[in-house]
């Protein structure tokens, strides 16, 4: 299991607590964004600075957290990087974001969790100046989250730095609040109420489907272009390691297998809509991976792009939910597949995205 990502994230804010916030360091590309393909598309939206009312969001990796009502930022704040320092407390707060170069399923992300405890202790060996004072399992956002306090001395002076260590299905988000250690007890519940109001939230994007007209809203993080055992109509394809979405259109009247998909599935009779539903079930039939599908379902939906044919089955452990069109003499279908555990993510993210679709 690699945690490269997670161990410079701990130690360029080891470092910064070194210096203090006064000189806290600019943390470079490398260490802290994305690399190319590596989690969300930082540059799709640009966050949000300075932050409004107390109130930090940050648009590139889908964080938001609340701030007390006098502080000052970084004037070289980064997508990947914010820092402020919050006056009434004298403590600066620094935030490292990093995307995963795929995304993990929750099981996959408990075991990470566990493996992150051991991080801090082997970060410490090896400095004399910095101390592991207090290590603990917290929430932030709803996930469970590594805080843990470190004591050290820079000139001579001590202090405190709170790290909060966070991970995600998609990115690695790192918190740090350094301060005198005179200053720590008494900014403890500040510290506990910035973590409480810490949200994650779905940063989306319209992806094109090539060739065509057509386009739907993806999370940034699906990467399109991926590849691997799939229908070869797919003339889009994409995932973020949790979802696999894809899109087909076929020239129904270069096929005689879609002979039957009319030009409109707007109204339609009773017999004409049987008609269609029998025939997509032989033309489905036609790919010997629906051999191993079972609880196949089909019906008429009334979507924002259109009238269209619903299809879910289930194979494995995977399940998958497909909608089918009819325009301009195509059969067009948008599919989504994931694992069971993935349910309850998939969900939300597919009513959406199927809720964008434009032909």
């Amino acid at each position: 299991m690699k945690l490269k990502s997670g161990k410079k994230l701990l130690g360029a804010l080891l470092l910064a607590s070194l210096v203090g916030f006064a000189s806290l360091p600019a943390v470079s590309a490398e260490d802290a964004a994305p690399a190319d393909g590596n989690g969300p598309a930082v540059e799709t939206r640009e966050p949000s600075y300075p932050a409004v009312n107390g109130h930090y969001k940050n648009e590139a990796f889908g964080m938001e957290f609340d701030l007390p009502a006098a502080y000052t930022e970084d004037a070289g704040n980064k997508p990947y990087m914010y820092q402020a320092h919050l006056t009434d407390y004298n403590m600066g707060l620094m935030v490292l974001m990093q995307g995963r170069k795929a995304g993990i399923s929750d099981s996959r992300l408990k075991e990470e969790v566990k493996q992150v405890e051991e991080i801090p202790d082997q970060m410490a060996k090896g400095s004399k100046d910095v101390k592991i004072m207090d290590k603990k399992m917290v929430k932030a956002g709803g996930y469970d989250t590594l805080q843990f306090a470190v004591r050290g001395e820079h000139d001579g002076k001590p202090f405190i730095s709170v790290n909060d260590f966070i991970l995600t299905n998609s990115a690695t988000y790192m918190m740090s609040f350094t301060m005198k250690d005179t200053d720590y007890k008494n900014n403890q519940n500040e510290i506990d109420e910035i973590l409480k109001s810490v949200s994650f939230f779905t940063v989306w994007r319209t992806e094109p489907v090539r060739t065509t007209k057509y386009a739907y809203d993806l999370p940034v993080d699906v990467k399109v272009g991926a590849s691997g055992g799939i229908n070869p109509d797919h003339i889009l394809l994409g995932t973020n390691g949790r979802l696999l979405t894809g899109v087909m259109v076929v020239k129904s009247s270069k096929r005689s297998a879609l002979s039957f998909w009319p030009e409109s599935l707007s109204g339609l009779t009773e017999q004409q809509k049987k008609g269609v539903l029998d025939g997509l079930k032989g033309y489905l039939s036609l790919d010997p991976a629906m051999k191993e599908a079972k609880h196949l379902t089909m019906d008429f939906v009334q979507m924002k792009a259109g009238d269209a044919v619903r299809v879910d089955y289930d194979i494995d452990d995977d399940h998958t939910s497909a909608w089918y069109f009819a325009k301009d003499k195509n059969s067009i279908c948008f599919d989504y597949t994931y694992g069971k555990e993935d349910a309850d993510y998939a969900a939300g993210i597919v009513e959406k995205s199927t809720a964008s679709i434009t032909l």
